[in-house]
């Protein structure tokens, strides 16, 4: 993927922006179209996904659409008629790459939203936009995949790129790309793949061990809490937050954020369901085998069947955390 969006300079308005599903949808004009996969995944009792989505559905069927939009992106068309199992000897690979490609092709090459829309675009001829999209940055990116890289070109052939002074006014006000923070950050950037003399730690580098994802929330809120009453940054959109793509760092950012009262922007659209029954299951099994470590304990006493608010199983583990013993906890709390 990508590291930086493709982005266009209109030579009517000269206004900059990114090259963003939407924007190539309205000037395109392109239809919408359904891509369900889950619909077709049972059609196939023999594709190396059967047993795993009679047990786990939702799971299953989540990681093969994964599968199936990260095998169209390494296609420089968007057709399944593009990827040869054929090519590949005879194993595992060849098996999974062309039980993906059968299931592409039950769905009639359907794909998700934006790379639909993608695909429009490749294959549309010059004029075919409502307005002029010249490219304003150079196409060439080690990142890209084959259909961004099918994409970028599509879009210099039909609208070619902007002008070499534009191009360069707005490179000019970008920050270096091989710039480096300063301080033991800036040692890390420089030397992170290589060998250098260590140097001596300072802030600009800190390294925290916290015991789940319910604690990083916190002390990520309480820090950024920190930087603002201390005036170390202005306004809390100046930081942000690099976390692991799991539910349950989504739940307690979001808990945390606004338990301090600070806007979170960037977490999913839809709704994070869990099942509060499984976790607690999950949590109790390392306590019944015994002896269970206090954060087994702890993830015990904060789940929300616990008869007791959140605000007392959060303090009951804190104090467990620290001290030890779930009766002698329960006490205090």
């Amino acid at each position: 993927m990508r590291l930086s969006p493709l982005q266009t300079a209109s030579p009517v308005t000269g206004a900059i922006r990114p090259l963003t599903t939407g924007l190539l949808r309205d000037s395109y004009l392109v239809p919408r179209a359904a891509f369900d996969p889950d619909a077709v995944l049972a059609a196939r009792p023999g594709a190396p996904w059967a047993q795993s989505l009679a047990v786990a559905p939702v799971e299953t069927a989540l990681a093969v659409r994964r599968a199936l939009e990260a095998l169209a992106r390494a296609t420089e068309t968007l057709t399944p008629a593009e990827v040869q199992p054929d090519r590949l000897p005879e194993g595992r690979a060849r098996a999974h790459l062309g039980a993906l490609c059968d299931l592409w092709s039950d769905l009639g090459g359907a794909l998700p939203e934006d790379l639909h829309v993608w695909r429009h675009v490749i294959t549309a001829e010059a004029g075919a936009a409502l307005e002029p999209l010249p490219l304003l940055a150079p196409i060439d990116c080690p990142h890209a995949t084959a259909a961004e890289t099918a994409l970028a070109q599509a879009l210099v052939r039909q609208h070619g790129l902007a002008p070499e002074a534009v191009s360069a006014a707005w490179l000019a006000r970008q920050p270096s790309q091989s710039a480096c923070a300063t301080g033991a950050l800036g040692h890390v950037q420089a030397n992170l793949t290589g060998l250098a003399a260590p140097i001596a730690p300072d802030t600009s580098l800190q390294i925290f061990g916290l015991r789940d994802p319910m604690e990083e929330a916190d002390f990520a809120a309480a820090t950024v809490q920190g930087w603002l009453d201390r005036g170390t940054i202005d306004h809390a959109a100046e930081v942000g937050l690099l976390v692991p793509e799991d539910p349950a760092y989504a739940c307690a950012l979001a808990e945390a954020f606004e338990r301090v009262g600070l806007p979170l922007s960037g977490a999913p659209v839809g709704a994070i369901l869990r099942d509060p029954a499984a976790d607690l299951i999950a949590a109790l099994l390392p306590v019944l085998r015994g002896p269970a470590p206090r954060t087994a304990l702890a993830s015990v006493v904060i789940s929300p069947l616990m008869p007791w608010p959140a605000a007392t199983g959060r303090a009951i583990a804190r104090d467990l955390i620290a001290r030890g013993g779930v009766f002698a906890a329960l006490a205090r709390a």
